[in-house]
């Protein structure tokens, strides 16, 4: 085999050496013995301690692993930080699907008896945002719909008890349809078209 050599280049001249590690955008977590986790440290782009984003804490249902929310010790100028969550801002059922999150604003959540998502509710002031999922008899998502609730004239106010925990079912003034998009799938379940 012949190898090309360039006669003006030295390779006992190369130098290699590596750069100094930073802790730019670094991230600490800490967890439980069942591996939950308990804190997240966040920084920032200077990698300095002083340069914290996040300093969050997880919070758990007691005797279980369900995280129940989240709070954020570090307070500041960042613009992305984690706003701290209200204790039961998950919830579950008997199964230990998730099917609240108000943080999020979802307020629904609906499983199938296979543990599929069926439906989203997502509260959005004077509006809903629903999502429904169907699936093939292989528990393959097939059909995604989107529809728009508007739930009030935008010029009325909420009722008071409108929230994300306790809320008032408030009747849709109107139902719009946004999007259905379906999945083709191939015979061995990947998806070829959406």
């Amino acid at each position: 085999m012949e190898t090309f050599e360039n006669p003006d280049i030295d390779p006992q001249e190369w130098t290699w050496s590596p750069g100094a590690f930073t802790h730019r955008y670094g991230q600490e977590f800490s967890y439980d013995p069942n591996g939950n986790i308990l804190s997240q440290t966040r920084l920032d782009h200077s990698g300095s301690p002083s340069s914290l984003i996040d300093q969050l804490q997880y919070h758990y249902y007691p005797g279980t692993n369900q995280l129940e929310y989240v709070t954020n010790s570090q307070s500041g100028g960042a613009n992305n930080q984690v706003p701290d969550q209200d204790p039961e801002n998950y919830l579950y059922d008997g199964s230990g699907n998730m099917i609240q999150d108000c943080s999020e604003s979802l307020s629904s959540i609906n499983w199938n008896h296979f543990g599929k998502v069926k439906m989203v509710r997502k509260n959005l002031g004077h509006t809903n945002s629903v999502i429904n999922f169907g699936y093939n008899p292989n528990q393959q998502r097939v059909k995604k719909q989107i529809i728009s609730e508007v739930l009030v004239d935008p010029q009325q106010s909420l009722p008071e008890s409108f929230s994300c925990i306790s809320q008032d079912p408030v009747e849709p003034s109107s139902i719009d349809t946004l999007k259905t998009l379906w999945y083709i799938r191939d015979a061995t379940g990947n998806v070829l078209a959406v």
